[in-house]
């Protein structure tokens, strides 16, 4: 297969859809591709730190979009936002524009960045999201599938971070009747690796997400913390306080790579995390036994909290209702069930797309 230079542009709404992109990235970069990564922040940091060699354009628009201290304040923002998501679509696609007249991309591999399509170039947009979970009325649902469908349409191939059903990892979201272009479930992937180590903790806490949500989970975990007689460790994330592991049983990290990640999940009988669906992906395929707090007002969250409790996979909780040691004493005698997902050779699948 000849040399392509590639494009590849995700969704900068947390690090997530950045990371998620890495077993993609390092395919292509094995195959000797010439990959270009358009990325902000700490996802730029994150990527050269793991691909030194790779080419990083920090110029892409940004969203900013804004959350709230509660589950409502979070909904009403993000509904209030819709005329300012859009405007960022339209943003970046001016931006892709303009970028490929200095730069002669082959391909555009696109991570939920909707407006990131050309029209004389393959675009392929890598989404688990057809059918989002909205809230309040019918229409207003119908109304916001239709428009992401519509965004979908624009590109080539649709690359779908999932399984076909019944083996759905994300449910009824990776399903859609409205998708005209060709639809690819390119399975479940992780970036970490699964190790074999000795239990040294009773739960590793993983924090991630947007303000403010991850600093009032993570004073709330540390509060709890203190009190828990076991052994944990916890990872905060972007979450602005000090060290909270005065006493001898926590072992306290402000950021971890990819290697620390995967030694302290195989170091823990539990991880307790966001329902993100990367994140889903990362510690299931690790076959961890997973504790899910979601995002007060991210609804995909909550509705993959709940799908992935029901069918015993994971265990969940509210943010408001979440007790440390609770949790971990119900995850003690809860009847795990393992994601045991069908194989899907992602090497090939990119070679036969990449003509």
């Amino acid at each position: 297969m000849s040399i392509k230079n590639i494009l590849i542009t995700p969704l900068d709404w947390g690090l997530g859809h950045t990371m998620r992109m890495v077993p993609i990235i390092s395919i292509l970069i094995q195959q000797q591709h010439q990959v270009t990564v358009a990325v902000n922040d700490l996802g730029a940091t994150l990527l050269k730190e793991k691909f030194p060699s790779i080419n990083i354009i920090t110029n892409i628009p940004n969203y900013n979009i804004k959350y709230g201290k509660s589950k409502w304040h979070t909904v009403w923002l993000l509904i209030l936002q819709t005329f300012k998501i859009k405007k960022a679509i339209h943003q970046e696609h001016i931006w892709l524009k303009n970028i490929c007249t200095t730069h002669h991309f082959d391909y555009i591999i696109s991570d939920n960045r909707y407006g990131c399509y050309h029209p004389n170039i393959p675009s392929i947009i890598v989404t688990h999201q057809l059918s989002p979970i909205v809230p309040f009325s019918f229409l207003f649902k119908r109304f916001i599938q239709k428009q992401i469908a519509n965004y979908i349409n624009r590109f080539n191939t649709c690359w779908m971070y999932d399984h076909q059903l019944p083996n759905a990892l994300a449910g009824t979201l990776s399903v859609s009747n409205k998708i005209k272009i060709p639809l690819q479930y390119i399975g479940v992937h992780t970036r970490l690796l699964q190790l074999n180590e000795i239990k040294k903790y009773d739960a590793v806490i993983i924090l991630s997400g947007p303000q403010p949500q991850l600093q009032i989970l993570f004073d709330k975990i540390c509060n709890q913390a203190k009190n828990y007689k076991g052994k944990l460790a916890i990872v905060a994330g972007n979450a602005q306080s000090k060290n909270p592991a005065a006493q001898q049983n926590i072992d306290f990290f402000n950021y971890a790579n990819d290697s620390t990640i995967s030694k302290l999940v195989a170091k823990s009988y539990f991880v307790i995390c966001r329902s993100g669906y990367t994140s889903i992906m990362d510690y299931f395929l690790l076959k961890a036994k997973c504790i899910f707090i979601p995002t007060p007002g991210q609804t995909e969250q909550s509705y993959l909290a709940t799908y992935l409790q029901a069918k015993n996979y994971a265990l969940a909780f509210k943010q408001a209702d979440f007790n440390l040691e609770n949790a971990i004493a119900q995850a003690k005698t809860y009847s795990y069930h393992n994601y045991n997902y069908p194989l899907i050779n992602l090497e090939k699948l990119i070679i036969e797309n990449l003509i």
